[in-house]
């Protein structure tokens, strides 16, 4: 729920069916937001890569500038000290999956926890796994794997050697983890 422009409020107010305005716009705003309205349950965010993306670049399908880069780091951190507990990342939808590699890299250094839907869960699964393992790795943060599982009946075979790979990771000192759906169907 943030950080956002004014354009992206718009956006939020439209799609929303809260019935009321958005009043914030960094994630420390809407977590506070949240406590005035009274919410009961504990919150807990993520701050979007295709959030942080989309408030610098727009929907647009390009690389970052440097300098854009920068500002989207910035963003993060922000996000980091207002209550964010990491960068969350769905690349199988846009405008998150023009993110390339370094781009991630960069936007995960200041998160801590990188937690993703894997760019693909088909038939390039074990290529997102190692993209993953590269953003963690060269990030030097934890990472998590949303909702581990495999696109296809063809691409079964592919779970048992991307459970492999993650524990072999695990055990030279990347922490990896993932959840799962407790059900056997999606969407």
């Amino acid at each position: 729920m943030g950080p956002l422009t004014e354009r992206m409020k718009e956006e939020v107010e439209a799609q929303s069916l809260l019935g009321h305005p958005v009043e914030w716009t960094t994630l420390g705003e809407y977590l506070e937001h949240l406590e005035r309205r009274g919410v009961a349950p504990n919150v807990a965010s993520f701050v979007g890569s295709a959030t942080v993306r989309e408030h610098v670049i727009g929907a647009d399908d390009r690389a970052p500038s440097d300098a854009e880069l920068a500002q989207m780091q910035r963003l993060v951190a922000d996000a980091m000290r207002e209550g964010a507990v990491g960068l969350a990342a769905a690349l199988i939808y846009a405008p998150a999956f023009y993110a390339r590699t370094d781009e991630l890299i960069e936007l995960a250094r200041p998160a801590g926890l990188y937690i993703t839907h894997l760019r693909s869960e088909g038939d390039a699964l074990l290529e997102a796994l190692d993209e993953f393992v590269t953003i963690v790795r060269s990030a030097q943060v934890r990472g998590e794997i949303y909702h581990l599982k495999v696109a296809g009946r063809k691409n079964w075979p592919k779970l048992e050697q991307l459970i492999e790979r993650v524990e072999m990771e695990q055990r030279a000192g990347l922490e990896l983890t993932a959840d799962m759906y407790t059900y056997t169907a999606g969407a």
